[in-house]
């Protein structure tokens, strides 16, 4: 059974997405700007999943925007991004830890294009 995608599953246009990704970013970025952070297995403002959503609009929304763009300026969301992009790609789309950590380290920038050509499509859960 295929992961399910944003792209697939729905009809979806390019404007709701760009909508729930910025309303994610935003709670974030404020959650984050408060100090609101997760810490061990508490999480009440869910932003792990806020997280987690971001991300996979990005790579299953094929949309290229550059996410430290928009977190810039705050350390702490930017390791915790980076943490949710390798669990994305470990945890939910099968890649080897060291496949991971090797793309994370080829670059500091969270753009899906860049991410899917790094990673080898032979995962056993592809989008298309």
């Amino acid at each position: 059974m295929a992961a399910w995608s944003i792209a697939q599953s729905w009809s979806v246009t390019f404007g709701p997405l760009l909508q729930s990704l910025a309303d994610k970013v935003d709670a974030l970025a404020t959650s984050f700007s408060l100090g609101h952070r997760p810490s061990g297995s508490r999480d009440p403002f869910a932003l792990r999943r806020a997280a987690q959503g971001v991300v996979k609009i990005l790579v299953e929304g094929k949309i290229e925007i550059l996410l430290l763009s928009l977190i810039q300026g705050d350390d702490a969301l930017v390791a915790f991004m980076e943490d949710r992009v390798r669990f994305y790609f470990k945890d939910v789309r099968g890649f080897r830890y060291d496949e991971v950590n090797a793309c994370m380290a080829a670059s500091v920038s969270i753009s899906s294009k860049s991410r899917m050509t790094r990673f080898h499509m032979d995962s056993p859960l592809e989008l298309e």
